[in-house]
């Protein structure tokens, strides 16, 4: 959990090392450790793929909270000359890069940082999606510093998955 050359904001007392020394200990025939990163990781794709795809509500066990992924609709912000405040939504950066190409040609990545105040494509969707741990029913000392903080594959994952079906999974309002 430590990245090389630089200290993380949050050290995790027990990694990965940890629980597999842990469950090499308990098991009387315990399985190769490729062999378990395997099974660990499928284990962990199909949960993350029923959250994403399916919607569905993760009870973790021993009382330790849930896992969803909650929609918040977003709130439109007028300027005071009546436009709409687009800081408010997020940049479609490859609807972007698509219309920067159509209006600037194949420039240079140089050559298109010189220039300022490109025009953005901005996302217009009534909602934003995003992953929720509930603490709420959670009974454990110190869960005001535990946090869910899904990784770069998971948050593609389901950018991709509302971008080719937007309409497929109905996520819980928050």
């Amino acid at each position: 959990m430590i990245r090389k050359g630089s200290k993380n904001k949050f050290e995790a007392d027990l990694g990965y090392k940890e629980i597999y020394k842990f469950y090499k200990k308990q098991s009387s025939n315990p399985l190769s450790k490729t062999t378990y990163n395997k099974v660990f990781i499928q284990i962990f794709d199909n949960i993350m793929s029923t959250v994403i795809e399916n919607g569905t509500n993760i009870q973790f066990p021993n009382k330790f909270g849930n896992l969803e992924i909650q929609k918040k609709k977003q709130k439109i912000v007028y300027n005071e000359d009546g436009t709409v405040n687009r800081i408010c939504f997020k940049v479609d950066w490859d609807a972007t890069k698509k219309h920067w190409n159509t209006i600037y040609g194949d420039k240079s990545f140089q050559e298109l940082k010189e220039i300022k105040n490109k025009p953005k494509v901005y996302c217009k969707n009534k909602y934003r999606m995003s992953f929720k741990y509930i603490k709420t029913n959670a009974h454990y000392k110190g869960k005001s510093v535990v946090m869910f903080i899904p990784s770069r594959k998971w948050c593609r994952k389901l950018s991709t998955h509302l971008k080719t079906n937007p309409y497929k999974t109905d996520y819980k309002e928050q």
